[in-house]
């Protein structure tokens, strides 16, 4: 119990909230499971929606569309996935997650979070605040792909991830074939598209690692 509180106190959701607070939402409505490789996990249990947290391991997140498997995000230990769902009456999950190896989930019930929040100020306006930075993110997603350029539409790619992580050292942990069915552009442009900011001196890249060098050059000059 002490380890999962500290992991949730470390998590944007949970900053700020009372620990006694936390150790009661995960008496009340906490479950945990393990998941093998390529077995799905759902964040919709028995009609009630669920938010997830990996505990260990990790999982991908692909897009809802059956008919192409395309990965938008890996997850490790800390992260979430589920919130979108929580309060909407969704009957149907927004994105498909599936175990990349071995992973134990912890899944937090809708009624317990409601009752945090209830209980919090401080994690209603953690939640608020998180889904207001998911709006953000999503636009800038969507601005990818409506973008012009390969040059713009990678940048814009990277500027995004640059902000979901507060940083401005990313990992890359998309093949670039399926970064380009993202962005929606073909491999070579793809590749071209890396070089020109390279060539800038925006970006350098070694292997996975994504080191944005000049933040205000890269939102200046393909925003």
């Amino acid at each position: 119990m002490k380890e999962k509180i500290e992991l949730l106190s470390q998590l944007p959701l949970f900053e700020g909230v009372e620990k006694d607070k936390i150790a009661e939402m995960l008496r009340n409505g906490a479950t945990e499971r393990d998941f093998r490789r390529d077995e799905a996990i759902e964040s919709i249990s028995d009609g009630e929606n669920l938010l997830c947290i990996i505990l260990s391991g990790s999982a991908l997140v692909y897009s809802s569309d059956c008919e192409r498997k395309v990965v938008l995000r890996t997850l490790g230990r800390g992260n979430m996935f589920g919130v979108a769902s929580l309060f909407g009456g969704s009957e149907s999950e927004i994105s498909r997650v599936q175990a990349k190896n071995t992973c134990r989930v912890l899944f937090l019930s809708e009624s317990s979070l409601g009752k945090l929040f209830e209980n919090s100020s401080r994690a209603m306006y953690n939640y608020i605040g998180f889904l207001t930075g998911r709006i953000r993110f999503l636009t800038g997603r969507i601005a990818c792909f409506t973008a012009g350029s390969a040059e713009r539409r990678l940048a814009l790619y990277i500027s995004s991830l640059c902000s979901e992580e507060c940083s401005n050292e990313i990992t890359l942990d998309v093949p670039a074939v399926t970064l380009s069915d993202i962005l929606n552009i073909g491999r070579a442009s793809l590749y071209r598209a890396f070089e020109k900011l390279e060539t800038d001196g925006i970006i350098t890249k070694k292997g996975k690692i994504l080191t944005v060098t000049d933040r205000e050059l890269l939102n200046t000059k393909y925003n």
